[in-house]
């Protein structure tokens, strides 16, 4: 859960972006994938200088063109628990939405597997350590970011915008990310806006570095440990390749892993999707 980001949900990360070595046992840190980390500026000014004037003026552009077209466009950011009761069941619809064809090994398809986020997310948000962002549309979620805090560093840690055609032209998913960034300068309490695993294009509008991320495996030092050792460095080696260094194989995997599990959903029977079976 969480993947490198340290708190009590997620306590102990396998994913790692500082490498250290423990007191005993055996361990190895394998090169995972990068993430793009972003220096938040001081003052909306200095955020407006990293960028040309004809940028800006595309985002407002869209923005206004939206509520030319559609009405009302909010952005909000939601750390109570009553309202997070009301849009975390949303989120998890827009999850789906978005990855209806595709392969994700997050649960979130599932109310099961929903379950933990959503209750992470409310812990979390009464300690002051995680946000849910929202852009809306007379109550209608356009995008979302499940976000987390730790220390000066804010983690852009899930996020999904809607497929229906008639907003897609707008960009509410780069709406979104420009409203996060404003609203993170405004805040004042981060210095760092890490967008987490993958080295997407969008990330590197904002993100003015790379940060390797590592994934860390451990044993005892004994005969057993080391025959383990040895099975999880390979079987990680080989999915990291899959994953995120080939991407012929990556594309035949999802594939597959899409196929399945269809077919573990279909064997399993209807699960419950209604909003309020989340509260």
């Amino acid at each position: 859960m969480f993947d490198y980001v340290t708190n009590a949900m997620n306590p102990a990360p396998t994913l790692v972006t500082e490498p250290s070595q423990p007191e005993r046992g055996r361990i190895k840190y394998l090169p995972y994938c990068d993430s793009v980390v972003m220096d938040v500026p001081d003052s909306q000014a200095a955020l407006k200088a990293q960028h040309k004037s004809k940028f800006w003026s595309t985002l407002r552009r869209k923005e206004r063109r939206f509520v030319d077209t559609h009405g009302d466009l909010s952005f909000r950011v939601i750390s109570d628990e009553d309202e997070l009761r009301h849009w975390l069941p949303r989120v998890r619809e827009l999850f789906c939405e978005r990855w209806a064809d595709e392969y994700t090994s997050l649960p979130w398809k599932t109310v099961e597997g929903f379950a933990p986020y959503r209750d992470a997310m409310i812990t979390l948000a009464r300690r002051g350590e995680a946000e849910l962002l929202v852009l809306e549309t007379g109550g209608r979620l356009l995008s979302f970011a499940y976000c987390l805090a730790n220390g000066d560093t804010y983690y852009f840690y899930q996020h999904a915008t809607t497929t229906a055609e008639q907003y897609r032209r707008f960009s509410p998913g780069k709406l979104l990310v420009w409203k996060m960034i404003t609203h993170l300068v405004d805040d004042g309490r981060y210095r760092f806006l890490d967008f987490m695993l993958g080295d997407h294009d969008y990330k590197h509008e904002w993100g003015s570095r790379s940060q390797p991320v590592y994934l860390k495996i451990s044993e005892e030092r004994t005969v057993t440990g080391l025959a383990r050792y040895g099975a999880k460095w390979a079987y990680y080696s080989l999915k990291i390749h899959v994953q995120f260094r080939n991407e012929t194989l990556r594309s035949i995997a999802k594939r597959l892993l899409n196929i399945r599990s269809r077919i573990s959903a279909s064997d399993t029977g209807p699960r419950r999707h209604h909003s309020e079976s989340l509260v």
